[in-house]
């Protein structure tokens, strides 16, 4: 069996998707009964559908191009892959007081993401800083380097449907995590309390 597969590195991956909600029913052609659906609850779907956030990821033209390649490459049911950084935070809300622009963070995350699916078993140590050491490994002087600090890298999935296909493909995002508690308490512990 011949499979090729595309696989493609975003810079700003959820920033100009839109919103998972219109996007997905839309693309798997149930609008018209998700809307019934909801009303039979007592509720509009358009309402519905505004109370969504926006990632606000990045919303430029190059996020805008990545997400309309994985909407296509999904609709024209290509097997692909997208990967990209999970950012904490937006890009930033803004505010006017007095009549001045005032920035301040999007905690887009303060109420999870229920489209996406948290891979906790796919996780791989990011290591930073560190020194190099000489060693002698099998007899043989060798340059090791070890590193000072590591974070998880924690794998989540965000699934794209195509538009009229049974094709979904895959937008898996990467975050940071601690490590393990005693790299939270010592960084704690350093910037807050001052002890080291």
């Amino acid at each position: 069996m011949n499979v090729n597969a595309i696989l493609m590195i975003i810079g700003h991956p959820l920033g100009a998707t839109g919103c998972s909600l219109s996007n997905s029913v839309i693309n798997l052609g149930i609008r018209d009964q998700c809307a019934e659906a909801v009303d039979q609850l007592g509720f509009e779907y358009e309402v519905l559908a505004e109370q969504e956030g926006d990632a606000a990821l990045g919303n430029g033209g190059l996020a805008r191009l990545s997400a309309c390649q994985m909407d296509s490459l999904a609709t024209l049911d290509y097997l692909a892959w997208g990967y990209g950084l999970r950012y904490q935070y937006g890009l930033f809300r803004q505010i006017i007081l007095d009549g001045l622009q005032h920035e301040q963070p999007d905690y887009w995350l303060n109420f999870g993401n229920p489209w996406e699916i948290e891979r906790v078993h796919v996780s791989y140590p990011v290591k930073f800083y560190g020194t190099v050491k000489d060693e002698d490994i099998n007899g043989k002087k060798c340059k090791v380097w070890i590193p000072k600090e590591t974070v998880e890298a924690v794998a989540y999935d965000n699934p794209i449907p195509g538009y009229g296909t049974r094709n979904t493909i895959n937008l898996r995002l990467w975050a940071a995590k601690p490590s393990d508690a005693n790299d939270i308490i010592s960084t704690f512990s350093i910037m807050v309390l001052g002890i080291r």
